[in-house]
């Protein structure tokens, strides 16, 4: 896994602001590329918030709160609209470049899971590397050889699983910062929406190519408020249950993190330290100097 240090420079992360755009201009960022109104129309159709959850993970992480804007509803009304030759299927191997043309031969496809392959040996070759064990997600969500519905998105699941997986990272990240700045929490934000993150690899179910990064920043709840909120009006929402999390974890033991995804999904976390806190404070010197760190979750091979 790639990690990459940023500098000093700021130790808050960049916002859109919360000036909404006019209703002829299409959105800016990553949100969406319709319209402001089909934007705001998603959303109030869309929006789902669960609080108080205080559900327990079996890896120890406890839920606290999430909040779905579910952004993926207007981008899905924007992909439709794209040429047809950005959706074509790239080979699932992941050393394989090549990509399905409309005038070419087409490319066989997995019997099970409908993965498709621009030969027989590169399918046999990511068969023996990677596409075994990965073979039954892709066909659930694909809904199966039935063709019925996809299974509902287990957000926790995915969520929890990037912050294992990061974890050797992420604690002495703030643990080293959190022992500077005092009480705070990690802001974890991704530009991948969180069905990305589901994939075991980065390929999704049509082959394509994922780029799937995440970037931290350790914040105390006053430069939360000062800075972030003033500039990204959406997160005032998640204030109260996150406030409530960093007064109330141990710092020895835990930290809080509020993780966002380019879909709208945010969370409010409780992670407990692993290794332990005296560890995590060891290993976390190397992140002194470094206001945020950048974290690929793929390697390429």
């Amino acid at each position: 896994m790639g990690t990459e240090g940023q500098g000093s420079t700021s130790a808050t992360p960049t916002s859109a602001t919360a000036t909404e755009p006019k209703e002829e201009e299409g959105v800016k960022g990553d949100k969406t590329a319709v319209v402001s109104g089909e934007v705001c129309e998603s959303i109030k159709k869309g929006m789902r918030i669960i609080s108080d959850i205080e559900k327990t993970r079996a890896d120890g992480m406890v839920f606290k709160f999430e909040l779905d804007l579910m952004y993926a509803l207007a981008g899905e009304k924007a992909t439709a609209r794209a040429p047809p030759g950005l959706c074509l299927a790239s080979c699932q191997r992941a050393a394989c470049n090549k990509t399905e043309e409309p005038t070419g031969r087409p490319f066989c496809c997995c019997s099970k899971c409908g993965a498709k392959y621009c030969s027989r040996e590169c399918q046999v070759i990511d068969w023996k590397k990677d596409h075994k064990a990965m073979c039954g997600q892709l066909k659930e969500m694909r809904g199966g050889d039935a063709g019925g519905g996809r299974a509902p998105l287990d957000r926790q699941s995915v969520v929890a699983r990037v912050l294992g997986r990061v974890r050797l990272y992420l604690c002495p990240f703030a643990v080293c910062h959190g022992e500077a700045l005092g009480r705070g929490f990690v802001f974890v934000q991704t530009p991948n929406p969180v069905l990305e993150l589901e994939y075991l690899r980065p390929v999704n179910s049509n082959g394509r190519r994922l780029d799937r990064s995440i970037i931290l920043h350790f914040l105390s709840m006053g430069e939360f408020v000062d800075a972030v909120l003033q500039d990204d009006f959406e997160l005032g929402v998640i204030r109260s249950p996150l406030e409530a999390a960093v007064e109330s974890y141990d710092t020895k033991a835990e930290m809080v993190v509020l993780f966002r995804a380019r879909c709208g999904y945010m969370a409010v976390v409780v992670v407990p330290l692993v290794p332990g806190w005296a560890v995590c404070r060891q290993l976390g010197l190397e992140y002194k100097e470094k206001d945020a760190l950048q974290l690929n979750l793929d390697d390429t091979d």
